[in-house]
């Protein structure tokens, strides 16, 4: 199984969208860039 199948199932699993997940993504480089 690839990487990116994994995640795709690990987030239908967990039920996100993808707008949340990009929002979540940007937050997370928001607070990680200093």
């Amino acid at each position: 199984m690839s990487i990116i199948n994994y995640i795709l199932e690990y987030v239908e699993y967990k039920g996100y969208n993808w707008s949340e997940l990009k929002s979540k993504d940007r937050m997370i480089r928001r607070t990680t860039n200093f």
